[in-house]
């Protein structure tokens, strides 16, 4: 029966593949495809954009508002859960409705505060009065009221600029599989949603940044703790009441980190160090093994680098954690490392191909860790191709997620296509496949639709 299970899983993923690269890359290139390998690098992509934010930084006004409406809604395809009474039989996931607004306040030509936050709601809790989901579902997972960026930037000098509040700090040069970028968690409640910049959770910082060309210095002060937002049905762990979080009381509860980063023409690399809690909550331990406590904190000395050759670039990320502790055995302490290797390539018309493999280290490390063949689950190999079409409003895009040598620890192939209606309205749709062995985590297989309204 485990042989035909993993047959199946193989098979369904060898044709979504084939359909893949039948659908990029052996579509006849359109006219005037010169260009191609840069349309979808961002330092290529916007030169018109470039020359509009010229001229505003030329009249800046002094307040700039913008806002942003998302209605969006997923469909289970199957009935598979992992615990009785969640959420996971065939029929609608989520309606949810969300209001995302900011301002940000011109204080002089090289200061500035920005706020933004969001209103999210789901319909589907109302809907569904049939006892379909547990009553230990939290409130915020109906209604969510939340301040998401919040602070003041300025530069003091030619060479310095400071950035104080709620933020995202972005590391690292990876897009799918995340090693080194540690300092803000993730929203995964929709496991739709796999675009590693939307779903970042900004935490206060104060960060000052010196330039001396071509290398920049980054000093980090953490004050603030944030945890993963995980789903509130079919999660693997249940988060326990002593997860770390909110402001620190003290400096003892500081976080910090320092980025060193070096641009050249062709490749960039850059070093991070970092001092900081767990964002990961902590999960119920049913066996020997040793998982991170709630109240942990590590150091992470990281590594990472691009190269870039002709429509290539290649990247890779190193990350080694030391002084973790565990739940059940708070005095000793462990290591571990993160690994990553990906290559970009844009040489086909219209179209990028992103692959990205990585060992990650296990949260739960056994005795038996290095010989045990489970460990194997520690492999991951992400790629996803874009291709765009009709003059560039349409896109459609294909990702693939393998955990294990073999894919054969689960994964996930997710299909979607965006429309741009207008400049103002986008409409995206997909298509959401796991793998048996990790379908239970998230109710299993999906489809999803959603309409963004920016203003």
């Amino acid at each position: 029966m485990t042989g035909l299970l993993l047959y199946g899983c193989e098979l369904r993923s060898i044709l979504f593949l084939f359909s893949a690269i039948s659908l990029f890359f052996f579509v006849e290139s359109s006219a005037g495809s010169e260009a191609a390998g840069i349309l979808f690098d961002e330092q290529y992509f916007s030169v018109a954009e470039t020359a509009d934010s010229a001229s505003e930084l030329e009249i800046p006004e002094p307040f700039y508002f913008s806002g942003q409406l998302t209605f969006g809604s997923s469909y289970n395809l199957s009935s598979q859960s992992l615990q009785q009474g969640r959420a996971g039989r065939r029929g609608p996931v989520n309606f949810l409705a969300k209001t995302r607004l900011g301002a940000e306040y011109r204080v002089e030509m090289n200061s500035c505060i920005k706020i933004e936050g969001h209103l999210l709601y789901d319909l589907i809790h109302e809907l569904r009065k049939d006892g379909n989901y547990s009553v230990e579902t939290p409130d915020i997972y109906h209604f969510e009221l939340e301040l998401d960026e919040f602070y003041f930037t300025a530069s003091p000098l030619p060479s310095v600029d400071i950035k104080l509040g709620r933020q995202v700090m972005a590391w690292g040069r990876a897009d799918l599989i995340r090693v080194t970028d540690i300092l803000n968690p993730l929203d995964m409640r929709q496991p739709e949603i796999t675009d590693i910049e939307e779903i970042r959770l900004p935490v206060t910082m104060g960060r000052v940044d010196l330039w001396l060309a071509p290398w920049m210095l980054t000093a980090l002060v953490i004050p603030e703790t944030r945890s993963y937002k995980l789903p509130a049905a079919g999660q693997r762990f249940a988060s326990v009441s002593t997860m770390r979080g909110g402001l620190a009381n003290s400096l003892a509860d500081f976080g910090y980190a320092l980025a060193v980063n070096g641009t050249f023409s062709k490749w960039g690399v850059s070093f991070y160090l970092a001092n900081t809690f767990d964002k990961m909550p902590a999960g119920r331990v049913t066996d020997g093994s040793r998982f991170p406590s709630a109240d942990n904190r590590s150091k992470m000395y990281g590594f990472a680098a691009d190269f870039s050759a002709g429509n290539m670039v290649i990247k890779t990320e190193t990350a080694c954690f030391t002084g973790i502790t565990a739940v059940n055995d708070p005095i000793a302490t462990f290591s571990r490392m993160d690994l990553m290797l990906g290559i970009d390539y844009s040489g086909f018309a219209d179209s990028r191909l992103s692959v990205e493999a990585a060992y990650i280290s296990p949260y739960s490390l056994t005795q038996q860790a290095e010989t045990d063949p489970a460990q194997q689950k520690n492999w991951q190999l992400a790629i996803q191709a874009e291709r765009i079409f009709a003059r560039e409003s349409i896109s459609l895009r294909l990702l693939t997620f393998f955990i294990g040598l073999e894919g054969d620890w689960g994964g996930y192939q997710k299909l979607e296509i965006e429309y741009d209606i207008s400049d103002d309205i986008e409409f995206a749709a997909g298509l959401l496949l796991f793998q048996p062995v990790m379908a239970p985590l998230f109710a299993g297989d999906r489809l999803f639709c959603q309409l963004t309204c920016r203003f």
